[in-house]
């Protein structure tokens, strides 16, 4: 998930911080922090426009806010199996479903740990079919003697 989507990994530690305390407000600021994930997800797989995409006559909004139908087309030009892309596509709907109301409504701490767990999981089954984020250039990458332990300033 770093290599491919390194923004989402920091909402993952997040969320798992908030579901640790437990109560309510820290359950449901947990269940906004899936929704932002969920957005980070569709902003690297499938960036927003303006324009209307148009597939198989049929005409889908991809702005911002439209992260579901962004997925879902990224899913599309992406996921070989028919049912694989559905079963992603109801699934990582119907959690977003969920996250949404549970800013609204009591969601308890079992439920919201299974939605963490679940949006985890489809998240990084969407990933497998992106293409991984640029390397950092060879000046930020350790060089082969750091990654080997070897050092090169003395110790303190």
């Amino acid at each position: 998930m770093r290599a491919v989507a390194p923004d989402a990994l920091e909402k993952v530690a997040a969320v798992s911080g908030r579901l640790a305390v437990a109560d309510l407000e820290a359950i449901s600021q947990a269940m906004n922090t899936l929704r932002r994930l969920i957005k980070a997800l569709a902003d690297r797989v499938y960036p927003a426009r303006t324009e209307l995409v148009e597939v198989d006559g049929q005409k889908y909004e991809v702005g911002s806010d439209k992260v579901l139908n962004r997925i879902k087309l990224f899913l599309r030009e992406h996921c070989p199996s028919d049912s694989r892309r559905e079963r992603l596509n109801r699934t990582l709907r119907d959690i977003h479903e969920r996250a949404s109301a549970g800013a609204h409504a009591d969601i308890g701490g079992p439920e919201a740990r299974s939605l963490f767990l679940a949006t985890y999981l489809v998240v990084g089954e969407i990933l497998e079919f992106a293409p991984v984020a640029e390397e950092a250039p060879a000046a930020q990458q350790p060089d082969a003697a750091d990654e080997a332990g070897a050092r090169t300033e003395p110790r303190r």
